[in-house]
């Protein structure tokens, strides 16, 4: 059998495995309380339309009973993947759009996150094919889709941060290729899916300034809202476009406590799950939430220095990465989730040094143990206590890999080691070893 059929039929196992390991957990119920709310929101999508699902908070009956929904706290992007979700659920299982947990509607909504899990994988896998060669490409793509956190996520909790990661990664690499118009395109796709793919916007614009110049920054900035107009147009003709507007600026203190579950640098100091504090509390008269924004802007700034120096495929990369993780660490309000983005951009890049692929692999335990602390599989054991003392632990892990980071790039710099690698380098047996 040739070598490249061989390849093919790999990834393909590979691809049917991971997808039927995700379709064997989908049918669980997951995270109940976000599940019910997708439910509602895709039957006012059907029932009230796209463009009214922001004016359309109302009782549904869910379960059997009747109960509040508020009005959507997501973007528009999302809400397409609602609206299509429940014309298939209406169409095909229930003309009534009846809401129940043991419907199919849990199963088809949860697809929106399998799906892109799998379209991300592909993404990995054939973007990294071109910069190196099947082996790294491979073994990239394996350490995302079959990656328990990236797994749990979509199949059983049924969150879809597969999405925005999708869109970021082709952001970053269209921006390596110095592809500016079609990077501008998907990192707007990207914020309009979670507003949080936004710490990925400075890395865009800085790099995009070095290479074309400040003249040229206007034009891509009137792209991203000609995209941001199509994508929201549907909101625009029923005259609904302010409550887009009101989802983007409310989401900062949506939350207004110092950790929403998140194992970071504020998590010690809630209490455990559930106990949050405010982060419009005071340390030394200074609010939370400001020494949070603090701190995340000055690792920030060094982020860009670092990207000032070094703008090649890995300093991007390693860039996202660095600032995707300290957007997690630091600020207030973050949720266990808000990791997610780290783990596919670090897959871009962990065949350009060793070091990182240790760096994954302590996120991506971190990351599962933030999930199952928050949603146990069973929903009747909590599988880790959220305790100071019993998760504190995971809380020292994430701080001394963002501090790695940090060491990391200044190694970067002074050593000359981050060097944009040639493709026939990268293939060479010896580099392979």
């Amino acid at each position: 059998m040739k070598s490249s059929k061989r390849q093919l039929i790999l990834l393909l196992v590979i691809l049917v495995v991971g997808l039927g390991i995700r379709l064997v957990i989908a049918p669980n119920k997951g995270f109940v309380d976000d599940i019910l709310l997708f439910q509602a929101w895709s039957r006012s999508a059907v029932v009230n339309g796209l463009g009214n699902i922001y004016d359309s908070s109302a009782n549904a009956v869910i379960d059997g009973s009747e109960k509040f929904v508020p009005t959507p706290n997501y973007l528009p992007i999302y809400l397409y993947f609602l609206k299509f979700s429940g014309v298939i659920y209406q169409k095909f299982y229930s003309a009534d759009f009846f809401i129940d947990m043991k419907t199919p509607l849990t199963f088809i909504l949860k697809l929106n996150g399998i799906l892109f899990d799998v379209l991300t994988a592909l993404a990995i896998f054939f973007l990294l094919k071109k910069k190196s060669n099947f082996k790294i490409a491979l073994l990239s793509m394996v350490a995302y889709y079959l990656n328990p956190g990236i797994i749990y996520n979509s199949s059983y909790w049924g969150q879809v941060d597969s999405i925005h990661a999708f869109f970021i990664i082709l952001s970053l690499y269209f921006l390596t290729q110095k592809k500016f118009f079609r990077s501008w395109i998907f990192i707007t796709l990207a914020m309009l899916m979670k507003l949080q793919s936004f710490i990925i916007l400075p890395i865009i614009m800085l790099a995009t300034v070095k290479d074309k110049g400040w003249k040229k920054i206007f034009g891509y900035i009137g792209l991203g809202l000609a995209v941001f107009l199509l994508v929201t147009a549907p909101f625009i003709v029923t005259g609904n476009f302010l409550h887009v507007l009101r989802v983007i600026f409310t989401s900062a203190g949506y939350s207004p406590y110092i950790s929403m579950n998140a194992f970071n640098i504020w998590w010690p100091f809630t209490g455990g799950y559930l106990k949050n504090v405010m982060d419009t509390q005071t340390f030394l008269r200074i609010p939370y939430f400001a020494i949070g924004l603090s701190l995340f802007i000055g690792f920030y700034g060094c982020i860009l220095w670092f990207l000032t120096k070094k703008r090649d495929y890995q300093g991007i990369f390693f860039s996202a990465a660095f600032a995707s993780l300290a957007f997690f660490m630091l600020p207030t309000e973050m949720h266990e989730r808000y990791m997610y983005p780290v783990l596919p951009i670090l897959a871009m890049c962990l065949f350009t040094d060793k070091r990182l692929r240790w760096v994954f692999g302590v996120l991506s335990v971190t990351f599962m143990v933030n999930l199952l602390a928050v949603l146990p599989f069973d929903h009747t054991y909590r599988f880790f206590d959220l305790s100071f003392y019993k998760s504190i632990w995971v809380v020292a892990a994430n701080v001394l890999v963002l501090c790695y980071f940090y060491f990391l790039g200044i190694k970067y710099l002074k050593k000359n080691e981050l060097q944009a690698p040639e493709e026939k380098t990268i293939d060479s047996p010896a580099n392979l070893q």
